[in-house]
């Protein structure tokens, strides 16, 4: 009981940086007056993808990447139009997203384990475990994406119109900004 709920209570260091990306791409929704409660559901697709794609079709491992990041982004094009165009609460499109693509994910996958093995396999768990210096790679990475992040949030036009649109968005469409455009961005990151 005390080795479980010490697992419990103390992440891995790989997960808290998966969940510190997540969290980056998170807060352009959230500046943006919604949130996306659907992330955890497309991140489970999109492993469920890499995972089928590399052991049952022998793809590369850069290829299932790319087609994840693809299916990844069309889901957030699918909740930018839910928001957007049929004018749905984030809210309450996002939850239904959410099951929607846990479902999907679970018929991709037959509902069973997919392991990884082989060279491929040996690939994957280098990205996860390599370190440099005392410090797993994924941190580094994890910074990477937050300098980009605050880069883009504060020194680009899209941030200036993601800040507007959170601010006001009424205003924000009289000034000529696209907010409709700019949120399905927003979702697809």
């Amino acid at each position: 009981l005390a080795a479980t709920r010490a697992a419990i209570l103390t992440p891995r260091k790989s997960v808290t940086a998966l969940i510190g990306v997540a969290a980056a791409g998170m807060m352009f929704a959230i500046c943006s007056g919604g949130f996306d409660l659907s992330v955890g559901s497309i991140l489970s697709l999109t492993t469920c993808v890499i995972a089928v794609t590399i052991s049952k079709n022998n793809m590369p491992v850069w290829l299932a990447i790319v087609i994840a990041l693809i299916v990844g982004c069309v889901c957030g094009v699918i909740n930018g139009l839910l928001i957007t165009k049929l004018k749905i609460q984030p809210f309450v499109a996002t939850l239904a997203t959410q099951l929607a693509f846990l479902g999907v994910a679970l018929v991709y996958s037959d509902g069973s384990r997919v392991t990884i093995s082989g060279g491929a396999g040996d690939a994957i768990k280098a990205l996860s475990t390599s370190k440099i210096g005392p410090f797993q790679i994924q941190i580094f990475l994890l910074i990477l994406v937050y300098i980009i992040v605050y880069l883009v949030y504060k020194f680009t036009p899209f941030g200036v119109k993601t800040r507007a649109v959170g601010s006001n968005e009424a205003a924000t469409r009289t000034t000529g900004i696209k907010v409709d455009k700019t949120l399905i961005i927003i979702y697809v990151i």
